[in-house]
């Protein structure tokens, strides 16, 4: 056993680097970077020419979820969640920001709680003027909640530096500790699925799972919204109830 931590000592050092563990921190991030596109699992995808291609994408979808979303529960995700919660709880305002494919996920979020959580403003639609929102509009009493995938969108990181650096309290949801954003993140929950076809499902489970809480925490008086809500749509005939 010392004969091989004396290797792996070795191998770091005579690499540059001042452990075996930076050094294999900084070969996985490499391996990422290589290896790594925004379409990569779709091209995957693409390239199976099996006859029984559609019954194995859909069998392999699911698998691949559940694998996804059994590395979510970790001891660090669950005890940043609770913090997550209790940075939005706190805040005067929350920023959602989430550009290229981490938009959808950002505009859902804002979509849902909106409806019972009336404190959300979103910066992910107007790009061209998010660094005057954020500069303007922003205090440290509010909270920045930040979508990022890897590969990260370079804005995205720039945005959320500025937001750093103006002192407001960031929460980070991303597919991979490697985000360089996870240095300076006051709250981090990481999918760890990254190159997983079915990794966004890990992402969309902890947006539900954030929702929810928060409109737990938040009741009655998110429960008065939605009820105001169902009456004003019941009241204009906008919602089918029943056949």
């Amino acid at each position: 056993m010392r004969v091989w931590e004396a290797r792996r000592s070795c191998v770091g050092t005579a690499s540059g680097f001042d452990s075996y563990t930076t050094f294999k921190k900084a070969l996985a991030q490499e391996s990422l970077l290589k290896n790594t596109t925004p379409y990569r699992s779709l091209r995957q995808e693409f390239s199976r020419t099996s006859e029984t291609a559609s019954r194995d994408t859909f069998h392999m979808a699911i698998a691949d979820g559940i694998q996804v979303l059994e590395n979510l529960c970790t001891p660090s995700n669950i005890s940043q969640f609770e913090a997550a919660i209790q940075l939005m709880l706190e805040s005067d305002q929350l920023y959602i920001l989430g550009m290229r494919s981490s938009k959808a996920l950002a505009l859902y979020f804002e979509y849902v709680a909106e409806r019972f959580y009336p404190h959300i403003r979103q910066l992910s639609r107007e790009e061209e003027f998010v660094y005057d929102r954020i500069a303007i509009n922003t205090t440290p009493k509010d909270v920045l909640l930040v979508y990022s995938v890897w590969p990260c969108t370079k804005k995205t990181i720039r945005v959320a530096e500025l937001a750093h650096n103006l002192g407001i309290p960031m929460i980070l949801i991303t597919n991979t500790s490697l985000n360089p954003l996870v240095k300076i993140a006051d709250v981090v929950i990481d999918t760890n699925s990254v190159n997983h076809p079915s990794g966004d499902t890990a992402l969309m489970l902890v947006t539900e799972a954030l929702m929810s809480e928060l409109g737990r925490r938040t009741a009655p008086e998110s429960t008065k919204n939605i009820e105001k809500i169902e009456q004003a749509l019941n009241d204009n005939g906008l919602i089918l109830w029943e056949n």
